[in-house]
């Protein structure tokens, strides 16, 4: 089985443009692949600047000045042709998870970053407030639960090495070498 990672990026996201700057990071990257970008809850996803509105529309009867704003993962395994093929499965998958509950989110394909050409990995951006009103908490149990649906809904079974299904391999809150990024790693 193969090793994947949901990166958690543990900065506060507040602020007024931080919505704005960390979408125009995704989508804008020289890394990013503009024909591979997944929605939930977007009406209009061929333009950022209307994502930007959305986001901001849906919390706009919230104080939102001292909560955070985004929700930032990153979606990564080592690369391989078929590593690359369950990756897009998870993004997938993580699609109609948000979708499920509720959720705005914005999943872009980066073939690659400054550190590894072949890093293929995707950024999840998650509006904490849901289209009901509801604000996802940042704690243990939410990443969790992400973790949970990607290993029991991602991958047909045939993708993966043998007959198993997916096991999971969760390693908390551990550190990752920066301040501002901690993993979660699962078997596919």
């Amino acid at each position: 089985m193969k090793k994947g990672t949901l990166l958690v990026v543990r900065k506060p996201y507040q602020g007024d443009t931080v919505i704005q700057n960390t979408l125009n990071y995704a989508i804008g990257s020289l890394f990013a692949d503009e024909e591979d970008i997944l929605t939930s809850h977007i009406d209009n996803e061929d333009d950022s600047d209307q994502i930007i509105e959305e986001y901001y529309r849906l919390q706009a009867p919230y104080n939102m000045t001292d909560h955070r704003r985004m929700f930032h993962f990153i979606l990564t395994t080592r690369t391989s042709k078929s590593m690359c093929t369950i990756l897009e499965e998870c993004a997938y998958a993580l699609q109609d998870y948000f979708s499920s509950i509720g959720y705005q989110a914005v999943m872009v394909l980066h073939s690659g970053s400054y550190n590894d050409a072949l890093n293929y990995h995707y950024h999840i951006l998650l509006n904490p407030i849901s289209t009901t009103g509801y604000r996802i908490q940042d704690k243990y149990q939410t990443y969790q639960d992400i973790v949970n649906y990607l290993m029991n809904n991602p991958v047909p079974v045939s993708l993966l090495s043998g007959d198993r299904k997916p096991q999971i391999r969760f390693l908390g809150n551990h550190h990752s070498g920066s301040r501002n990024l901690y993993h979660k790693s699962f078997r596919m």
